[in-house]
């Protein structure tokens, strides 16, 4: 599917590294066609008022991505910024395209259950169209109100926080989601870090780009002048192994390497674990709705024969 700030930010990435200013890129973008009339207005207007690129997002871009390109823009590395946000949300798009290919065969066996099911026992009882067309109904409403529900929580912020609660608890898609976040905090962080950004500033920055509670101990401890390493650890940012991993690297000087490392790991275990969960899902809904229509059918059949038994 189209992604227009993903199209937007390589193309903007792609035109600062050329040293072009942000407004200019903005205005070659819209003339090209590479940037979407709604938004290319709402950003050229924006830069043209003198505001900054981070500004010119707000409303139209997560809030999460609003505070790395800040902080792109505060150390001058806002194209290197503007990459690793191309490259987290084609993750993001890759991420919702397996969990499609993985549920789209259940979801269209639903329907055709839903449909063809009914049938026969609103034909036998002569009430169709008109029951086997209530029946359906019936079927599907649950469906379908638990999707506008969740598009519903997806608007606001707290509804997002909602259903990420939610998706923690779930078996296989809770751990695959914990690994993408700790993975996305890595990578934030050794984006901060190698743009001088303070270490302070660069945990909350990368907390919330990567959706985690800012831990106050680890602000406290990186306030006293304590290693990156003793922060994470206070915090419980990352898993033991790895800040062990930070305080080696962190005396080697070699932090923004270890840091891209633990992120490239922690993404494939999310991958990894994400493609498993969509397979057993896939599996588990195949099973449920093969039972479903089988005793539906039996169920049928028995109304229809048992009086001639």
């Amino acid at each position: 599917m189209p992604d227009p700030l993903r199209d937007a930010y390589a193309g903007l990435a792609a035109l600062l590294r050329a040293g072009v200013a942000p407004a200019e890129a903005v205005r070659i973008l819209r003339q090209n066609g590479s940037l979407g009339a709604a938004l290319g207005e709402c950003m050229e207007a924006a830069l043209a008022g003198g505001a900054p690129l981070s500004s010119a997002l707000e409303g139209m871009a997560p809030s999460e991505e609003i505070a790395l390109v800040r902080a792109g823009e505060e150390t001058g590395r806002l194209d290197a910024t503007l990459d690793r946000l191309v490259a987290l949300r084609e993750r993001r798009a890759s991420a919702l395209r397996r969990l499609w290919t993985a549920s789209g065969y259940p979801i269209l066996l639903f329907h055709l259950a839903a449909i063809l099911v009914p049938l026969p026992g609103a034909v036998a009882r002569g009430v169709f169209p008109g029951g086997w067309f209530a029946r359906v109904f019936a079927l599907l409403l649950p469906a379908y109100a638990l999707l506008v529900a969740v598009l519903l929580l997806r608007r606001t912020p707290a509804g997002r926080a909602r259903l990420r609660r939610i998706v923690d608890r779930l078996p296989g898609f809770g751990r695959a989601a914990r690994h993408g976040r700790r993975a996305t905090f890595a990578s934030i962080l050794a984006a901060c870090y190698e743009s001088a950004i303070p270490l302070e500033r660069s945990l909350v920055v990368a907390s919330h780009g990567a959706r985690v509670a800012e831990r106050a101990e680890a602000r406290e401890a990186i306030a006293r002048g304590e290693a990156l390493a003793v922060a994470l650890a206070r915090g419980g940012l990352l898993a033991p192994d790895q800040i062990s991993r930070v305080s080696t690297a962190e005396a080697s000087g070699d932090l923004t390497a270890a840091l891209e490392s633990i992120a490239a790991e922690e993404g494939e275990l999310a991958e990894n674990g994400f493609l498993r969960s969509c397979g057993i899902l896939g599996k588990l809904l195949w099973g449920i709705m093969a039972a479903w229509i089988a005793w539906h059918v039996i169920a049928t059949y028995l109304r229809i024969y048992a009086p001639l038994l």
